[in-house]
């Protein structure tokens, strides 16, 4: 019985990891910094140059890191392969690429608090990873719930309610453990409210 609830919650939680990935999560984080300032209208355009650079950048960076054998795994399931040193240089490429070009673009300066956001997120990733996996997708999905509470608080608060069914997710297709995910939804949360408090 317990093996066939199972099997039945696997699929929906795999969905739900798809649906929650790294592309969506950065998007909804960035309209939701843009949609700061208003009119949001005025930065549609830079919101979509500046997400697809950010995206670019990482697929760019990780498909090159695998195509000449630096990773095999670009789902990074396997901890070592989050360890490696050149995933995480080309990593923060990933951030420092979108703060020239938001500077360039002359975005607010919420833009930066958000992408220095990012930094610090994937820094503590970075040293933590060494020590345990740590959850991204509940890391991310809790930054986007806090950043959310920042700007607007029922926004935050509908977000905060995801949180438990991603964290659930990723324990179901056993991608992670129940630590882990909590872990991350710490760094998620922790991290975004200390630096958009102190910038």
């Amino acid at each position: 019985m317990d093996k066939r609830i199972n099997h039945v919650l696997v699929k929906p939680a795999g969905l739900i990891g798809k649906i929650i990935s790294p592309e969506t999560i950065l998007a909804l984080q960035l309209w939701l910094v843009m949609g700061e300032k208003k009119p949001i209208a005025k930065w549609i355009i830079p919101f979509l140059i500046l997400y697809g650079v950010s995206i670019f950048v990482s697929r760019l960076s990780i498909r090159y890191l695998a195509a000449h054998g630096h990773i095999k795994d670009t789902t990074f399931v396997n901890r070592r392969e989050r360890t490696n040193p050149l995933l995480f240089i080309a990593v923060i490429i990933s951030i420092v690429c979108p703060i020239i070009l938001a500077k360039f673009l002359n975005l607010p300066g919420v833009v930066y608090s958000y992408y220095i956001t990012m930094f610090m997120i994937i820094v503590v990733f970075y040293c933590l990873t060494f020590m345990l996996k740590v959850s991204g997708h509940a890391a991310a999905i809790t930054a986007t719930a806090a950043i959310a509470l920042i700007f607007n608080s029922m926004l935050g608060w509908l977000l905060f309610l995801s949180v438990p069914f991603v964290c659930a997710a990723r324990i179901i297709t056993r991608d992670h453990t129940l630590i882990e995910v909590i872990i991350g939804s710490l760094i998620g949360f922790i991290i975004p409210i200390v630096i958009f408090k102190l910038l």
